[in-house]
């Protein structure tokens, strides 16, 4: 098995168990019945943390980012060469920063990892009853940015303490975050902006027609044709040439008709017909969650963008629709009747079902990798190593043997995302 199997299986068995004692205990508000599932979501979140946070030079990246950290110049250095960085400023002067202080590779990637977490749980806080479900949700979905993907990870972490503090109308600390956010990867300009045009223009209440207009759109992209973006639009953009070439690669990666539809349709209905029973009115959140609503409709097609943004918004779009529809269902029972709730339960039965089928496709994917016929031991990037292996093995072993399986990953496996291609237009240079 591979270690995200072990924390798959931890948040779907431990998200299960919080579903199963939410239908033992029906009576809305019931204190003991509260703070078990809080017991049980406490619990998995510390093994969650845990586990993603033991890894050691584990995924895809580190072919990337190993030899970045190894050879990043004292911080000072970069002040006087604005025109070395390899990546985000930001990013390099904090690995820079980190590394001057001692800090080696592992734990570079526990304190990033740390980070994301806290500011997770920060907003997931705000969840009265069955946060566990939310954090199976955001695991299955965003494993691949927390086990790989390190400057997003920090941009994203900044990213949701920048809406708390807008939330909180610390709007001084708020544009440091967004700045930082910036910073760390280049995605965040494009929330960040959009996030605080949404704050500055939008002054009242999220209208349920807004909701009721996204859920048509959503349908209608069932049906529109699957088209690439015209290569001489993204170049009339006011962007750098590296922004304009990875827009170019995730807009040529699309599906026409997807399962998760189901699950964008169902949160998009759910946050609908709860809204009219809301208590409490957040504007950064609300209207991060704007932006993130319309980033799933309008990028719906093109998976592999959206993996990119959706990570930005589903903490917090999770913590919104969950506190919302709790909110309704404590404030107005002829609202949330018996046909409303046993709707609701069959969607939350839909997504383990989804969720265990995802997580099973996950390893068995994995076990196909051709990598493994071409690593020792048929070794892939996902296979356990933690830095409890380093009790039997040297650093340099791990370190060489984790790179040459990184590098056959993508020399091998990487390139199967190339089956889902538009081809169907061709892209004008």
């Amino acid at each position: 098995m591979t270690l995200l199997a072990y924390i798959f299986a931890l948040v779907i068995g431990a998200a299960a168990l919080e579903f199963i004692l939410s239908l033992r205990y029906q009576g809305i508000g019931d204190e003991a019945n509260v703070r078990m599932q809080n017991t049980v979501y406490y619990v998995t979140l510390f093994g969650v943390w845990f586990l993603f946070v033991i890894r050691y030079y584990y995924g895809p990246d580190i072919q990337t980012y190993v030899p970045l950290y190894d050879q990043l110049h004292p911080w000072r250095w970069y002040l006087s060469h604005p025109d070395h960085y390899e990546y985000e400023h930001g990013f390099i002067l904090f690995c820079a920063l980190l590394k001057g202080w001692g800090v080696s590779y592992y734990q570079l990637t526990a304190i990033i990892t740390t980070l994301y977490f806290v500011a997770v749980a920060l907003f997931f806080q705000r969840i009265p009853r069955r946060r566990t479900l939310a954090l199976m949700i955001l695991v299955l979905y965003d494993y691949a940015m927390i086990v790989a993907m390190h400057r997003q990870c920090l941009s994203v972490s900044f990213f949701l303490l920048m809406v708390m503090l807008m939330d909180r109308r610390k709007y001084l600390w708020a544009l440091l975050c967004a700045l930082l956010t910036v910073e760390m990867h280049k995605s965040g300009i494009f929330v960040v902006g959009l996030t605080w045009f949404f704050f500055l223009i939008h002054r009242h209440e999220m209208d349920r027609r807004f909701l009721l207009l996204c859920f048509g759109l959503l349908c209608l992209l069932l049906v529109v044709p699957l088209s690439a973006v015209s290569s001489s639009f993204l170049h009339a953009l006011p962007l750098p040439q590296s922004f304009i070439e990875s827009l170019e690669l995730h807009l040529t990666m699309g599906r026409q008709v997807q399962v998760i539809w189901i699950i964008y349709a169902g949160c998009i209905l759910l946050l609908e017909y709860a809204l009219q029973h809301r208590s409490e009115t957040v504007r950064g959140t609300e209207a991060a969650v704007l932006v993130g609503v319309v980033f799933l409709v309008a990028f719906y097609h093109y998976f592999y963008l959206l993996e990119r943004l959706r990570s930005y918004f589903l903490p917090i779009v999770l913590a919104y629709l969950f506190r919302t529809v709790q909110e309704a269902e404590d404030n107005d029972a002829e609202l949330m009747n018996g046909t409303v709730r046993l709707a609701k339960t069959a969607f939350v039965a839909f997504l383990f079902l989804y969720f265990g089928l995802r997580a099973v496709n996950f390893e068995r994917g994995v076990q196909q990798y051709h990598s493994r016929l071409h690593t020792p031991g048929g070794k892939t990037i996902y296979t356990p190593c933690t830095v409890f292996d380093l009790r039997h093995h040297t650093p340099e072993y791990l370190r060489s043997e984790r790179m040459c399986i990184a590098e056959k990953y993508w020399w091998y496996d990487f390139m199967q995302r190339e089956k889902y291609k538009i081809t169907d237009v061709k892209i004008k240079r």
